[in-house]
């Protein structure tokens, strides 16, 4: 692990306000300026007090947020172009926001977030612009502490802001955005509605808890 990324996890551990500094510099040293401000979201990772890897099978568990972050940092485009990067894993993809997106294994975890926008185009969410996002995460990947699950609430707390959801929506209702289809945005297209961000085994738990 590189010094930068353990500098910045250092930063949100002892000084949120820092980290958001510095992630607005890296945004822009990356995106360049632009009149349209730059939002801030965060989710946290869970765990699970009792069960694990039931819940989507209908048992029960009983889940908690950690104090371990996923942080965005997106800001609104002119066109209709994305672009996502993350500072752990650097790279950029690009898509655009009129597409109708499928899995594709080399979008990588674009396929959650991809799949976020799927589903809230089906529930009539409009999305009349693009967006740059860059993502910062002190969640270890693999860890079963659902670092996929608060991925997918973060960006969907952050598209909420984006989009054209009536004000009336509550955050329960976004994100039970993640459970309500039969159709996946994945490789495997009728499993149970649980899947339906990238079709893997994420239950209602993990997003209700971030």
């Amino acid at each position: 692990m590189s010094q930068n990324y353990d500098d910045l996890t250092k930063l949100a551990s002892q000084d949120v306000s820092a980290l958001k500094r510095e992630l607005e510099r890296r945004f822009i040293e990356l995106y360049g300026a632009a009149p349209q401000p730059i939002q801030f979201f965060a989710a946290p990772a869970r765990i699970n007090i009792i069960g694990e890897h039931i819940d989507y099978n209908g048992g029960m568990v009983l889940p908690t947020a950690i104090d371990r972050y996923i942080y965005l940092a997106i800001r609104r485009r002119e066109d209709t172009a994305i672009n996502y990067d993350d500072i752990r894993f650097p790279g950029r993809f690009t898509f655009d926001i009129t597409e109708n997106f499928s899995y594709k294994k080399e979008s990588d975890y674009c396929n959650y977030l991809n799949g976020v926008i799927t589903i809230m185009k089906d529930r009539g969410v409009a999305f009349p612009t693009g967006f740059d996002a860059l993502f910062f995460s002190c969640i270890p990947d693999g860890g079963g502490v659902s670092s996929s699950s608060a991925l997918e609430c973060c960006f969907i707390a952050a598209m909420r802001a984006h989009g054209t959801c009536s004000e009336t929506e509550t955050r329960r209702k976004i994100i039970q955005l993640a459970l309500p289809s039969l159709r996946a945005v994945g490789p495997y297209p009728k499993r149970n509605s649980m899947f339906r961000l990238r079709n893997l085994g994420i239950g209602c738990p993990q997003q209700f808890e971030s």
